[in-house]
């Protein structure tokens, strides 16, 4: 295929803002989790598939597959649709705990 450019499992990402290895962040409809630290104005690598644990330290039960939301102000999973935005699938059931396992990407939206 001569239009063929890459897997596409990551993306290199300008930060906007401070960004900090391993938090996901919101690309225009993309979600890519930072491999990387990276200031304002630098180019980082972003990856956009695969299954990454995230903060929950509030508990907020998932059930396997439910939409799992992102509060980028207290950079912990909530409730789908309540926090900054969503950032993909429970990959497994979690309830009472305190990190939640979240399968990339989301999707189209």
């Amino acid at each position: 295929m001569k239009n063929y450019v890459k897997p596409g499992q990551s993306m290199k990402v300008v930060a906007g803002a401070a960004v900090v290895s391993g938090r996901p962040y919101q690309v225009g409809t993309i979600i890519a989790v930072a491999a990387g630290d990276a200031a304002i104005g630098e180019e980082y690598e972003g990856s956009t598939v695969g299954v990454y644990k995230f903060a929950n330290p509030d508990s907020v039960a998932f059930a396997q597959g439910a939409l799992v939301g992102w509060d980028d102000a207290a950079f912990k999973c909530v409730a789908a649709g309540t926090g900054t935005y969503d950032i993909g699938t429970a990959h497994q059931a979690a309830s009472g705990a305190l990190d939640v396992e979240v399968l990339l990407p989301l999707g189209p939206r």
